[in-house]
């Protein structure tokens, strides 16, 4: 790897004006495409192996699994200290030179490796604890170790990973992730089918193959990097990242409070039917939301002195609005042969939660869209508040709902909040940063969209069910992008771009 390359959202010979805008969203939407095929990938753990752990896990084990991986995540995003999320605005506008650079990321790694190796020793001592309280005594020690031992080679991995995102290397960046998941694979199915070793199987497989790959990672990255300690250089990314964390944690604590919340009043038990349901939702987190918003930050900052990015913006909340109706209502209409594909039966109740956390998608969705401005003018504390109150309503509403309706109370919980999320976002981002949105484009999608997801309550037929969906695709995204004169737009972006961009 002979160099950084330029910092990120920066083009050579290209200024921000609107001529480039055809090529830049061209770029936006090829570099999610692309994203969208690693994170399926990356999730095969959380997704694609799920009819490996549905088969070979009991439904405590299914649930406990969660538990472990997102209370890891949860740690990586607590002990990184918002460092990662205030990278690609550091490398942007803070430094000058490819040195610069270089020795920002050196600094950065020195700092955050040694706090992995201190946090993953203490949780390894305090397994016996830990797990009494996680697991409410249907869970083992074991599974705490073999817990530790993922968050340490996950955050090792995830360092040289960024890097490749941040330089905008896509393509490297889906090679890798291939690499990872072929790992994640052959190790998960050596462990828990040929060996039997259950959770504690996929816990090794997948911390074997993080640190495999993160070894090689940081061999062929290592040489680009000016490691040292000067950590003052990390204060701009601190200035911007840490006042992020607040609002990062309270996203996660709306995310996965209920994973621990439900073992309380239900058992391990209850909440693994209640985890396959989320797994089923994360279907349109996985396909479209986080390869998108890999490509939306450095995408909305690069236009961040254009005149002409309010209407770009909402050309492009308007594309999102339309994939998430077409990818809530596919999974709608595919729900129950999902659930029996993954789960044998063993699943089944798990139909309505699908349904409410995918709409929680859609408004998490649509909140990415219109919080570009809050970024572009700073007003992250605001921000912030937002999300510590989401997160609170979220909690709130666990506690009410979830001992009467165990995971349906955990689902109407956190689509409420996400939908409070998204409405006070849109508020704070208008004030500070008006978008001229097309509000009858956006009320059709919303209205046919629920016009159409009424008539899937009501067949049950799987032929029935997909012709639904494909009239929607007619009445819906094609004749409103040909009614606009978008279907026309599209192709001249394409003769405008060349074949060489993107």
């Amino acid at each position: 790897m002979s160099g950084l390359g330029p910092a990120p959202g920066r083009e050579a010979g290209g200024g921000a004006g609107t001529a480039a805008a055809p090529g830049r969203l061209r770029q936006l939407f090829g570099h999610s495409a692309l994203y969208a095929g690693s994170n399926l990938l990356q999730r095969g753990v959380g997704f694609l192996l799920v009819p490996l752990y549905a088969r070979y896990f009991s439904r405590a084990e299914f649930g406990a699994m969660d538990q472990i991986v997102q209370g890891t995540l949860i740690l990586i995003l607590l002990t990184s200290l918002g460092l990662p999320q205030g990278l690609v605005r550091g490398l942007h506008l803070e430094t000058r030179d490819e040195e610069e650079r270089r020795r920002m990321i050196g600094a950065l790694i020195v700092f955050l490796v040694p706090v992995a190796l201190v946090v993953s020793a203490g949780l390894l001592l305090a397994r016996a604890p830990l797990a009494r309280m996680v697991f409410h005594g249907e869970g083992e020690p074991a599974w705490i170790a073999l817990g530790a031992a993922l968050y340490l080679a996950m955050s090792l991995y995830q360092l040289p990973l960024e890097l490749l995102k941040i330089r905008l290397q896509a393509r490297r960046y889906v090679a890798w992730s291939i690499a990872t998941f072929l790992a994640i694979v052959a190790g998960n199915l050596y462990l828990i089918v040929g060996r039997g070793l259950g959770l504690a199987g996929m816990l090794i497989a997948n911390a074997a193959a993080y640190a495999l790959i993160g070894s090689i990672l940081w061999s062929r990255t290592i040489g680009s990097i000016r490691l040292n300690a000067e950590f003052a250089r990390l204060a701009p990314l601190l200035a911007y990242g840490l006042p992020m964390l607040p609002s990062l944690l309270c996203r996660k604590v709306l995310d996965v409070a209920d994973r621990y919340m439900i073992p309380w009043y239900h058992g391990l038990d209850v909440l693994g039917i209640y985890v396959m349901g989320a797994k089923v939702a994360a279907i349109v987190e996985a396909l479209l939301l986080v390869p998108f918003l890999y490509a939306w930050q450095p995408f909305f900052y690069s236009l961040s002195d254009d005149d002409e990015a309010p209407r770009t913006f909402a050309r492009v909340t308007q594309a999102v609005a339309l994939l998430l109706g077409l990818l809530f209502l596919s999974i709608q209409a595919a729900r129950e042969p999902i659930l029996e594909l993954l789960g044998r039966g063993k699943f089944a109740g798990a139909g309505g939660v699908v349904t409410l956390l995918m709409l929680a998608v859609v408004c998490n969705g649509l909140q990415y869209c219109v919080s570009a401005g809050i970024h572009l003018r700073r007003k992250l504390t605001q921000e912030m508040g937002i999300m510590a109150a989401a997160a609170g309503v979220n909690l709130v509403l666990n506690l009410i709902l979830i001992p009467t309706l165990a995971g349906t109370g955990a689902a109407l919980a956190t689509l409420a909040a996400y939908a409070f999320y998204l409405a006070g976002s849109f508020v704070l981002a208008q004030r500070c940063y008006p978008v001229p949105y097309a509000w009858g484009r956006l009320a059709n999608v919303a209205a046919q969209t629920g016009l159409a997801f009424a008539v899937l309550t009501q067949v049950e037929a799987p032929a029935l069910r997909a012709a639904v969906v494909a009239v929607w695709i007619v009445t819906c995204p094609l004749l409103d992008l040909s009614r606009h004169g978008d279907l026309r737009a599209l192709r001249s972006w394409r003769r405008a771009a060349g074949p060489g961009e993107g």
